[in-house]
């Protein structure tokens, strides 16, 4: 349920605008590897060899470490790799190509320092991804990558926050930022086992509402979700009502102790996750 509660503190979790912040971001595209995407301060650019199956693998990287202490986020990296045809390709089979992007992942699974707070299936222009938060439990710094494969080539974004700076607005900022050019739109959509709505709620305005498709210790789950952003006049940032529907073997009404367990579980949100 540690998966769940964190995803609800994302959704919950008060952003900020900050000018001075929001004034140095700059535009930069790159043709040759078709994105743009904004960074922070310039990125150094780097280029690392490796190989698969005895064959040479260019990864070319953009990265930067933010000078500006006062800045939520100390890290924000981007990195390009094109891998043969062959080998992986977006249009294969959805287990093949998340089980290849989940690799992506293996040195922080491995490593007991780092705690996977969620994962979730989500689509770029037509093309297949995941995203991935991740904390530390040691120095409670968090990082959240997104990953798109687009044809045969990898794309790998990644934000490192600050200690106890987790969730803040500059991390969807850059993450929204990444655009494809000069790519056909591809014909990928995230599978939808729509969650039917079963109660009726008042919102202020009309809401946006989305279903969407969690790993969880429970398997795939989807969640409905309903949100409204309110302008700095109004008495509440955000509204959002959620629903679930878990497996019957999750939750059984005769067991109230593991029920309540279960109640607990949902509703305890770790604000500084």
């Amino acid at each position: 349920m540690r998966i769940l509660s964190v995803y609800l503190t994302l959704l919950l979790s008060v952003f900020y605008i900050c000018v001075y912040g929001q004034e140095r971001w700059k535009s930069y595209y790159y043709t040759d590897k078709n994105f743009k995407i904004d960074f922070f301060q310039q990125p150094i650019i780097s280029a690392d060899t490796s190989f698969l199956q005895d064959s040479p693998l260019l990864t070319y990287n953009w990265e930067i470490n933010v000078d500006d202490t006062l800045h939520e986020n100390k890290y924000y990296g981007l990195s390009f790799t094109k891998y043969p045809s062959e080998y992986i390709c977006s249009d294969s089979l959805l287990s093949v190509v998340e089980g290849f992007i989940n690799s992506s992942q293996n040195e922080l699974f491995e490593d007991k320092e780092f705690l996977l707070l969620s994962s979730s299936l989500v689509e770029k222009d037509g093309y297949p991804g995941k995203i991935f938060k991740w904390k530390n439990t040691n120095t409670n710094i968090f990082l959240e990558f997104r990953i798109f494969l687009v044809n045969s080539s990898l794309y790998q974004l990644s934000v490192v926050s600050r200690e106890d700076q987790s969730h803040n607005i500059f991390i969807n900022n850059y993450f929204d930022s990444f655009n494809l050019i000069n790519t056909t739109k591809g014909s990928f959509v995230v599978p939808n086992d729509s969650v039917e709505q079963k109660y009726l709620i008042d919102f202020p305005s009309k809401p946006t509402a989305q279903n969407k498709l969690i790993d969880s210790e429970y398997g795939k789950l989807t969640i409905n979700i309903q949100t409204l952003e309110t302008d700095e006049t109004a008495d509440n940032i955000v509204y959002v009502s959620l629903q679930t529907k878990y497996p019957k073997k999750v939750v059984n009404q005769d067991e109230i102790y593991e029920l309540n367990k279960f109640y607990k579980n949902v509703l305890t949100i770790h604000w500084n996750q």
